[in-house]
């Protein structure tokens, strides 16, 4: 399966956020062993840097963005990424900037906790829960 992990899914396994972090766990784990193609949008990296730098220290956040790089494939952000987010009917730039990528990778599912934040995408948008469910993960 090829899918697209929301920021906030990757932030449940780094920082960590016990209500959330086991399913958050099992599709990172998921990804590392090649069981799905898990990828994360090049901004969300940046917002990954910024949080844990914020939440800790440089250190942390640096060995946060390397286990990204280690564990995801990074979908690219350029200015066609930009302008199609901009012309996407949703409320949020970024979960736009979500969409339009998966659009250009011809990913079919976005999972997140966010699940009103794609609203109206013709997208799969999957809870953690629900797509560990459906993976049969454990």
């Amino acid at each position: 399966m090829n899918l697209l992990l929301d920021t906030n899914v990757v932030l449940d396994v780094l920082l960590p956020r016990p209500k959330w972090q086991r399913p958050a766990e099992l599709l990172w784990s998921a990804a590392e062993q090649g069981d799905i193609s898990a990828y994360l949008t090049a901004n969300s990296i940046a917002d990954i840097y910024y949080l844990s730098r914020r939440l800790s220290d440089r250190t942390k956040a640096a060995v946060a963005v390397d286990l990204c790089l280690a564990t995801f494939k990074i979908a690219p952000v350029d200015r066609a990424i930009l302008e199609r987010a901009r012309q996407l009917g949703g409320v949020d730039f970024e979960d736009n900037i979500q969409l339009a990528c998966c659009e250009r990778l011809g990913l079919s599912t976005v999972v997140t906790r966010d699940i009103s934040g794609f609203s109206g995408s013709a997208l799969s948008v999957l809870s953690p829960e629900e797509c560990v469910g459906l993976l049969g993960l454990q």
